[in-house]
């Protein structure tokens, strides 16, 4: 079978640390990052669980958190772009700019990924196109760290305070 070609999407990643991501076209092949979903919290709401996922089982506008495994996420995009950002578990993908008046006019209990945490929507917040942030609501409490399926990792990450405006 011939290689497949590559996009970068996604440039300057950090190595093991996590980000959001949503694309306008569905992916049959990935370099650089695994990808994860979150549809669960812990009862006392100190963290959720991220399940990992093939992300070549959705169509396009699914939003995922990604965790790099290089300095770029590169994709190989399959079938044809949508204009609408979708959900995957508890999170909601854009595809534009949201600035901080269009963010701050989002209804729901939002939190975003900043530096590795889940932190809650402070004032001044915003999200860059091709992103995806929380809605806490959708987040199920749970008892115990999930499984998940055979062969995919379950990983936790904490849930915090906010600490500073703006996106990282």
């Amino acid at each position: 079978a011939p290689e497949p070609v590559y996009e970068a999407v996604r440039s300057g990643l950090v190595t093991n640390r996590y980000y959001t991501i949503c694309l306008d076209k569905a992916v049959s092949a990935v370099r650089g990052a695994s990808f994860w979903k979150i549809e669960n919290r812990d009862n006392a709401g100190k963290e959720v669980y991220l399940e990992e996922v093939d992300p070549t089982e959705f169509a396009a506008g699914t939003p995922f958190i990604i965790q790099a495994t290089a300095a770029a996420l590169e994709v190989v995009y399959t079938g044809s772009a949508t204009s609408t950002a979708g959900t995957n578990g508890a999170l909601r993908g854009t595809l534009e700019d949201l600035n901080e008046t269009a963010f701050a006019a989002l209804t729901g209990n939002i939190y975003l990924l900043i530096n590795n945490a889940i932190r809650p929507r402070t004032t001044g917040n915003y999200l860059n196109a091709n992103r995806a942030y929380i809605d806490y609501d959708e987040l199920t409490a749970v008892s115990s760290a999930p499984q998940g399926a055979p062969g995919r990792r379950v990983r936790s990450m904490p849930m915090q305070g906010q600490v500073a405006t703006g996106m990282d």
